[in-house]
């Protein structure tokens, strides 16, 4: 079992909190930093995600569910035979391998950014929600067509 807590014990100035991944693995529970930070009024502690409240939301929720889905593969990855060694999982999960990774983009484009969200909202949402969101990408389209590209820069 795995999921996103706050280390609320170590606020920065500005008043947000590290995001922290936290799983158990062998028995043992290790957490792991996501680099992620929010303000605690904008996270939710049911469903382990950054509320609406914070501006960047969609964007942080999907990099959350792309670190856990990281997780799970490198967890997966390793051998079935011999028990799994933390500190090799640690050295998988760890921002500089993140970042040395050239397959993954730095940046995704508004459209893959929605598309990715609505992935990762498509078992947590009814159907009737999921239309809505249909039929908001076909404004958004439209919209798109008359007024030029959709970015998130201001």
């Amino acid at each position: 079992m795995s999921s996103f807590v706050l280390r609320k014990s170590r606020p920065r100035l500005d008043g947000r909190v590290s995001v922290t991944f936290s799983a158990y693995v062998n028995s043992k529970r290790i957490y792991h930093g996501t680099g992620i930070s929010v303000r605690p009024e904008d996270w939710d502690e049911v469903k382990g995600q950054v509320r609406r409240t914070d501006v960047r939301y969609a964007k942080l929720n999907v990099q959350l569910a792309e670190f856990k889905a990281r997780f799970e593969r490198e967890y997966a990855d390793l051998p079935s035979d011999a028990p799994p060694v933390l500190d090799k999982l640690r050295k998988k999960l760890s921002r500089r391998k993140l970042e040395k990774e050239s397959h993954v983009p730095k940046e995704k484009t508004f459209w893959e950014q929605y598309r990715s969200f609505m992935n990762t909202k498509a078992n947590d949402r009814t159907k009737r929600t999921m239309a809505k969101y249909v039929t908001l990408q076909k404004i958004l389209e439209a919209f798109e067509k008359k007024y030029g590209m959709l970015t998130f820069e201001g």
